[in-house]
């Protein structure tokens, strides 16, 4: 053809209401428009999948075309045809959006569905054929039930973005159904080809909380599609390291910023994701065992697998007691599982002990101590000097009588006292008792006596063991 003047190109495209662009590539000549473009057949769907014997089921698809630099268009409409095929019957469509055709299976099984566009060249310019392949199952006129089944998932809950297994199970009252389910949460998918009915994949989630998982089976030839779902939660991995293990007491841990833990002693673990949002409190002791409990809202500590009694738990503080197992060894393996979600494996450093005063406020330099009478010492109700004080504590350590984790410790043997001396201010005082508190878990107590020539007044005061370790300064007030 030749070149056409450029009136009867406008012309001719006014007359045929195409776009001018259509009727320059219609005819120019193949000099001025030598594009050929490669196509792509996409969004194809089938619906309903999977159909019946004597079911029309229709055939959704698109056309585009890649540009330059790889960006996609859609083909321009009425730009070529689209034919669709099971391999026995086809329909025809011309190019629209959305486009569509219709076909009816005759017979029963898996049909291959080809959906093939024919094109559009002029001049040997244009969009190119192309073609895609999709899978469609034909059922009998009439396919069984099935039942859709997801199985415990594992584990359950799982860590945020930690995998977790899904089984799947898919029954039916005639034979065993074939093909694939898909399994998805709120964010990804898989899917799962049935091997004797059943099978499983692995998915994990990005977001913490209860999480929906779905199972969809597409049917077979004889059996109907079912679905199901199950709910599944996601928590947060506890989080924390060694130094974040410090006494209770004195709120001190190791040397060089490390934690370290002494049998027996009242300790306070701090990290992140640890526990409940608020804090929860202990409740009683067991009465099958006799002992606190070791599991405090969904939150269990063990210390190289001995769980460890609870006093507090919340997101970034633990109190407990560690146990007296762990007593003769350099070191621990700590464990922190929050409602079935484990921390990393945290090894700490065991000391014989770490004797610590409890202060009336944290960090604080008054020491709780209860005056002769019975009365809690304060700057109002001073200690008589020639008198007796108690003070609390922990850390002692594990001593010459036996005392069991998570029970209330035994009252003393006789003539036993501990042997600590403590200082008050620069006198040193008998110590009448340093052990673990009878009726308590984990509490120790200082008993002092006040010397007669004591100072008034605010006074410092540390207690010392045997093996030479000491108390961080506490105070009495006396007069």
């Amino acid at each position: 053809m030749g070149r056409e003047p450029y009136n009867q190109v406008v012309m001719l495209a006014s007359l045929k209401h195409w776009t001018l662009s259509a009727a320059i590539l219609a005819f120019a000549p193949a000099s001025l428009v030598a594009q050929q473009y490669t196509t792509l057949v996409q969004k194809a769907a089938i619906s309903p999948e999977p159909s019946q014997v004597g079911q029309s089921y229709t055939v959704t698809f698109e056309v585009w075309y890649i540009l330059g630099g790889g960006s996609e268009s859609p083909v321009p409409r009425g730009y070529g045809t689209v034919t669709v095929s099971d391999g026995s019957t086809s329909c025809s469509a011309t190019l629209t959006y959305p486009a569509s055709c219709t076909l009816t299976g005759k017979t029963s099984g898996g049909k291959t569905i080809t959906i093939s566009y024919s094109g559009y060249l002029v001049n040997n310019s244009g969009y190119l054929p192309n073609h895609v392949v999709l899978a469609h199952v034909v059922q009998g006129t009439d396919p069984a039930t099935t039942t859709t089944t997801i199985g415990p998932i594992n584990p359950e809950p799982s860590g945020l973005g930690l995998p977790y297994a899904i089984p799947v199970t898919v029954t039916s009252n005639s034979g065993t159904p074939t093909g694939s389910v898909i399994l998805a949460n709120d964010w990804t998918g898989c899917t799962v080809t049935l091997s004797g009915g059943s099978g499983s994949c692995v998915l994990s989630s990005i977001a913490v909380g209860p999480v929906t998982i779905t199972a969809t089976y597409g049917g077979d030839v004889t059996h109907r599609p079912s679905s199901t779902n199950r709910s599944h939660t996601v928590n947060v991995k506890p989080t924390t390291t060694s130094a974040g293990f410090v006494s209770a007491a004195s709120y001190k841990g190791g040397a060089n910023s490390t934690g370290l833990v002494t049998p027996g002693g009242l300790y306070s673990i701090y990290g992140s994701n640890l526990g409940p949002s608020s804090f929860a409190v202990n409740g009683p002791y067991d009465d099958a065992s006799g002992k606190l409990p070791t599991t405090l809202a969904g939150v269990t500590v063990t210390f190289d697998g001995v769980p460890a009694p609870m006093f507090l738990s919340s997101a970034n503080q633990l109190n407990l007691q560690v146990p007296f197992e762990v007593a003769g060894k350099s070191a621990t393996q700590v464990l922190i599982n929050f409602l079935g979600i484990a921390s990393t494996p945290i090894t700490v450093p065991v000391e014989s002990e770490q004797p610590a005063f409890f202060t009336i406020t944290p960090l604080g330099s008054d020491s709780i101590a209860i005056n002769q009478g019975n009365t809690l010492n304060t700057a109002d109700n001073p200690a008589r000097r020639g008198s007796t004080v108690t003070i609390y504590g922990t850390g002692v350590g594990q001593l010459s009588y036996p005392v069991q984790t998570g029970v209330s410790a035994p009252i003393q043997p006789p003539g036993y006292t501990g042997n600590y001396t403590c200082t008050i201010g620069a006198l040193q005082a008998s110590s009448a008792f340093a052990g673990w508190t009878p009726t308590a878990v984990g509490l120790a107590q200082f008993n002092i006596s006040i010397p007669a020539s004591a100072p008034t007044g605010k006074t410092p005061v540390i207690c010392t063991s045997p093996a030479g370790s000491n108390t961080q300064q506490g105070t009495l007030y006396i007069q």
